[in-house]
């Protein structure tokens, strides 16, 4: 279900970075760790067990150890239809550290600690999963078959990039290309993003600095229409 709340903030995002004269104006919702806040205090829903750790100093959201069998993790719903990877591509990207947790075959299920997250108005999707050595994405339940790599996480802050779009999902760490995959299909029509510990089959403890979710300009231009219609709403509104 769409989190109306959340929906609001995020083209109030839209609008007021619009005016800004730089590669963040194209962001639909971020999250600075140096702002002293955590991440929904910046227009994202939490989701998950509040005994989790998380706080925020020295510029970083420090989060775990998650747990196994638990979930723990950040997400925005935005408005429906908004999200369409068959006309559009969007980019979730964290720059983000992992000092330790758990990747490979868990009951069958190919799980890692961390995860990035698209997931589109027609059910399309692609998931990133990793540890503090492992990364990798995955479209359908299982990710036995999926592609992943080793890769260290734990040895300074690096930023990765899950892709969705026309030509499919794909997974980028420090602005390269590790992997690519098809999109998943017969989701829920989410029109979802979010980042952090989304399985039961997993955890990890790691360190966050900034989240970008970046959409293509058709969608920019959808969202901002939808914030207009929503502004214009609001001044009818009773006092």
């Amino acid at each position: 279900m769409m989190r109306l709340g959340a929906s609001r903030r995020a083209v109030v995002g839209v609008l007021a970075l619009a005016g800004v004269g730089s590669a963040s104006a194209q962001d639909v919702l971020t999250y600075d760790a140096a702002l002293g806040t955590l991440p929904q205090g910046q227009g994202w829903t939490y989701s998950g067990a509040a005994t989790i750790p998380m706080s925020v100093s020295d510029g970083q959201l420090h989060h775990g150890p998650t747990t196994y069998g638990g979930t723990s993790f950040w997400m925005v719903d935005l408005p429906t239809g908004t999200m369409d990877f068959a006309a559009d591509t969007w980019s979730i990207s964290a720059l983000v550290q992992i000092d330790s947790g758990t990747f490979g075959n868990q009951s069958g299920f190919r799980r890692g600690g961390f995860n990035l997250g698209l997931n589109d108005n027609a059910g399309r999707w692609i998931h990133a999963e990793m540890n503090h050595a492992q990364i990798g994405i995955r479209n359908d339940n299982t990710g036995l078959s999926d592609p992943a790599v080793a890769f260290d996480l734990a040895d300074g802050f690096h930023t990765v990039m899950l892709v969705a779009g026309p030509g499919g999902g794909s997974l980028l760490v420090d602005g390269v290309t590790l992997m690519t995959l098809p999109l998943g299909t017969a989701a829920g029509a989410d029109n979802r993003a979010h980042f952090g510990d989304s399985t039961i089959l997993g955890n990890y403890t790691g360190h966050i600095r900034e989240v970008h979710l970046v959409p293509g300009p058709g969608a920019l231009a959808l969202l901002a229409a939808a914030a207009g219609v929503g502004a214009r709403r609001r001044l009818r509104l009773p006092r």
